[in-house]
C-alpha cells in the first residue's frame, strides 16, 4: 500500500485498546493503492483471546482530488462496475463527526464526489448517516450521478440487528 498523508492531527491513538480519535484530517492530490491478497475462507483460527472491539471517530475529513485503487489478488476484474478492482479519480470527500463502534456507525457528509474507470460518475453524496443497533437513519441524503438523482429522508426502527437481518432475507 502507497499512502502519502499530507496533513492530519491525532487526538488520541491508544492501539492496545483498539481506540483512535483523529481531529482533522486532510489529504490532498494523494495517490492510494491497496492490493490485498484473496482471503482463504475456509481457514479457522482457534482463538480464546479476547478482543476489544474498534473505535475510530474522526472530527473532520477533507480529501480533494485523490486518487484510489483497489485490486483484489486472484480475482479476475469483470466488464462494468467491480467490487474487486475499483479505481477512483478525482475524490472528494467532506465530512464531519465520523464515528465507528461495534455497535453504532455516523457521519455528517457534506459532499462525496469521484469517477470509476468503469464509467460511473458520483456527481454528489451527502447527507446525516446513522446506524446503531436498534435503529438507521438517512438524513437530507442525496446521491447523484450523471444519469439519475434521489434525494431522501429515510427512518428504519428495529428491535436488534439480528431481527433487521432476517427482515432482510428474501
Amino acid at each position: 500500500m502507497i499512502l502519502e498523508l499530507q496533513h492530519s492531527f491525532t487526538e488520541k491513538v491508544d492501539l492496545p485498546s483498539h481506540h483512535i480519535a483523529v481531529k482533522n484530517f486532510l489529504l490532498e492530490n494523494t495517490n492510494v493503492v491497496i492490493v490485498p491478497s484473496k482471503r482463504n475462507e475456509n481457514k479457522i483460527e482457534n482463538s480464546s483471546a479476547v478482543v476489544s472491539p474498534w473505535v475510530i471517530s474522526l472530527n473532520h475529513l477533507i480529501l480533494n482530488g485523490d486518487r484510489f485503487q483497489y485490486g483484489l489478488q486472484g480475482t479476475a476484474g469483470t466488464k462494468g462496475f467491480d467490487l474487486n478492482h475499483l479505481g477512483l479519480e478525482g475524490l472528494a470527500i467532506r465530512a464531519e463527526n465520523l464515528y465507528y463502534s461495534r455497535n453504532r456507525m455516523r457521519a455528517d457528509i457534506s459532499h462525496i464526489s469521484f469517477r470509476e474507470h468503469s464509467g460511473l460518475e458520483l456527481r454528489e453524496l451527502s447527507g446525516g448517516f446513522l446506524f446503531d443497533s436498534l435503529h438507521a437513519q438517512l438524513t437530507d441524503f442525496t446521491v447523484e450521478t450523471s444519469t439519475s438523482r434521489i434525494q431522501q429522508n429515510i427512518h428504519l426502527n428495529y428491535s436488534s440487528l439480528s431481527a433487521l437481518k432476517t427482515s432482510l432475507v428474501l
